[in-house]
This record gives C-alpha cells, sequence and structure tokens, in this order.
C-alpha cells in the first residue's frame, strides 16, 4: 500500500494494511466487488500469463467519516508460492463524480425552481402508470399574470413568481407525489393513491394560502385543473389532456372575473 493513503483516506500505511476488504469499503461497493470477483477469477484463471486490467469505481470510507469516491485498475497474479494477488493503483475521483452528479441533476431539474423537468416527467410516466397507484390524480397549474411582469417589472420578478409559486406546489405534495415544471408556466403534479375530492381540497388550501402571498406589488395567482385515472380504461395522456382543458377553463373564467370586476 502506497504511503499516499494516508493523504486519500487519512489511514497510515499500517492502519490500511491491518483492514480486510470489507472494512476498506463501503457496504455496496463491497457487494459489487464480491459479487464481481467469481467471474474475474475464471478468466485469470484461464489464461495467468496474460492477465485482464479489471475497473471499477468504488466509495471508501475515510479516518475522519467521510466517504470518498476512489477508482481501481487492477490485476491478478500469482505469487511465487501459488497464492492470488491483486496489484493496482487507485486515485481519487472525488471531484469527477461531483461534477458527473451536477450534470446529473441538471439534466433532470429545472434550474431555476430546482423542480423535476419535463424530461424527468415524461420518464417516470411508465412507472408511476401502474394500478397500484390508482387513483391516480394528475394536477395541471399555470402562474397567472407572468408575461406581464416579465413585461412591466422585469424578469427577476417574474421568476420570483415562478420561484414562490414551485415552493407552495411542493408544500402541496405529500411524500410520493411529484412536482414537475414542464413549461415557462406551467407546472404539473402526480399524485398516487389521491382521490378527486382530497386533490380539490388540497387545491383549495393552496388556493388560500396564494390570496395571501404576493411577490412584489403582485398577488400571485394560479389557475388549477385536475384529472384521476381510477384504471387502465382511460390512458394518462387522456388524463393530462382533461387537466389541462379545465385549467385553461379555469383560466378563461378568472380572467373574465377579473375584466368584470375592474368595470
Amino acid at each position: 500500500i502506497s504511503p499516499s493513503v494516508e493523504q486519500l483516506r487519512g489511514y497510515s500505511v499500517e492502519e490500511a494494511m491491518g483492514q480486510d476488504l470489507q472494512d476498506s469499503l463501503t457496504a455496496d461497493s463491497y457487494a459489487m466487488i464480491m459479487e464481481a470477483f467469481p467471474a474475474e477469477l475464471r478468466e485469470f484463471l484461464h489464461n495467468p500469463n496474460n492477465p485482464k486490467t479489471h475497473y471499477a469505481q468504488v466509495r471508501q470510507p475515510c479516518k475522519d467519516g467521510s466517504v470518498i469516491w476512489v477508482e481501481f485498475s487492477m490485476k491478478y497474479r500469482l505469487n511465487k508460492t501459488g497464492e492470488l494477488e491483486a496489484i493496482g493503483v487507485s486515485r481519487n475521483i472525488e471531484e469527477r463524480k461531483r461534477a458527473e452528479e451536477r450534470i446529473r441533476f441538471l439534466s433532470y431539474h429545472d434550474q431555476l425552481t430546482g423542480l423535476y423537468n419535463r424530461r424527468y416527467y415524461e420518464e417516470l410516466l411508465p412507472t408511476i402508470d401502474v394500478p397500484d397507484n390508482y387513483p391516480l390524480s394528475l394536477v395541471m397549474a399555470d402562474v397567472n399574470g407572468l408575461k406581464l411582469a416579465n413585461d412591466t417589472q422585469g424578469h427577476q420578478v417574474g421568476d420570483a413568481m415562478l420561484t414562490a409559486v414551485a415552493d407552495m406546489l411542493q408544500k402541496m405534495c405529500k411524500q410520493h407525489d411529484l412536482v414537475a415544471r414542464i413549461g415557462g408556466d406551467e407546472y404539473v403534479l402526480l399524485m398516487p393513491n389521491t382521490r378527486a375530492d382530497e386533490v380539490e381540497q388540497r387545491i383549495s388550501d393552496v388556493d388560500t394560502h396564494l390570496r395571501n402571498h404576493s411577490v412584489g406589488s403582485l398577488r400571485l395567482s394560479v389557475s388549477f385543473g385536475w384529472a384521476t385515472k381510477d384504471s387502465t380504461e382511460k390512458s394518462l395522456p387522456e388524463i393530462f389532456k382533461e387537466a389541462e382543458d379545465m385549467m385553461y377553463t379555469r383560466k378563461r373564467l378568472e380572467r373574465s372575473s377579473r375584466i368584470f370586476c375592474q368595470d
């Protein structure tokens, strides 16, 4: 073991030498290594004079209690007494893993609100549209007045409206619900095992909260539409269309009501 192990994991060479493989890896990494070992061993014993280099990315515990990502490259060999040995090198790939995780996060999340994005929502649909989740309710939400806010008060105010609505929708969700921003001013919520009357009550609670919440001089206003799938008779795209149609109908009625009140 190289002296650099102390810089990498905080253990001295003597301490690291005293650890068995299981102690030097996290449980999931140890399980992965042990699962791959039989096939690697058979491959080596089939052609020990031309050993293959094996690569693995694992997580290792450090002396201070933290965990780091490490990449191993190693080969098996038989020593002079015929015992199996593994020799190789390892390097810290923590920064690379953080960058990969950041890229993965951004690929499935809306950068402004931190909510899931349309890509994640669409990829999730086949896994959530199953009988165990029925009744499966879908809610559409559209932020009213966003374009006006952007045009008259600037995009910072519009962005603040979007993030405020996103926060409220997240609070509306239960443990297994999902909320995603799928367009400029549109959100969708998926609520497994949730009846239509439950959805209506939760939307009513959010509406009550919205009436008391403003961004700058603008009161937040959101138009909702919802539909519930109770069986396989209707597809989820059909349920989406029902919720979307309701949302736009309610949006037109709310706009007409505001104009009437102003007159």
